[in-house]
């Protein structure tokens, strides 16, 4: 009687640990939490500029350079900080599309507001478009 309640109690914490281990796993990791909150940082302060009563010298080209600069330095990072838990080349492709939109909104700096908030815009679908996917 003994010896089956050890064995049923030993399966009991090894079905639990499995569990916690395998959700652990599947959060991910805080590096791409961190990766995410800080492209949405710069994203969201791009989209700011676009909002009625934003004065001008807030949507100078340098500030907006600088988001974008830290947005594509983040876009860098997107394949360390998710393909250690997975491995997909979707992924991979629109990791490739976030940078190409990047790389066209820094060659053409935005001169006013309104095109800061139109190249959030369009980063912003690149960014939609990878999480209707993985998210």
């Amino acid at each position: 009687m003994r010896a089956a309640i050890l064995l049923a109690l030993g399966l009991f914490i090894g079905v639990v640990a499995t569990v916690m281990t395998l959700g652990a796993l599947r959060q991910g990791t805080p590096f791409h939490q961190g990766l995410m909150s800080v492209m949405a940082h710069h994203l969201g302060s791009l989209r700011a500029m676009g909002e009625p009563g934003t004065p001008a010298d807030a949507c100078s080209s340098q500030r907006v350079g600088a988001h974008l600069a830290m947005l594509r330095l983040a876009g860098d990072d997107l394949e360390a900080a998710f393909l250690p838990t997975m491995n997909d080349e979707r992924f991979r492709q629109y990791a490739s599309n976030y940078r190409d939109a990047l790389d066209a909104a820094i060659a053409q700096p935005a001169q006013s507001c309104e095109t800061a908030a139109q190249q959030a815009a369009a980063l912003g679908d690149s960014c939609s478009a990878c999480h209707r996917d993985f998210r």
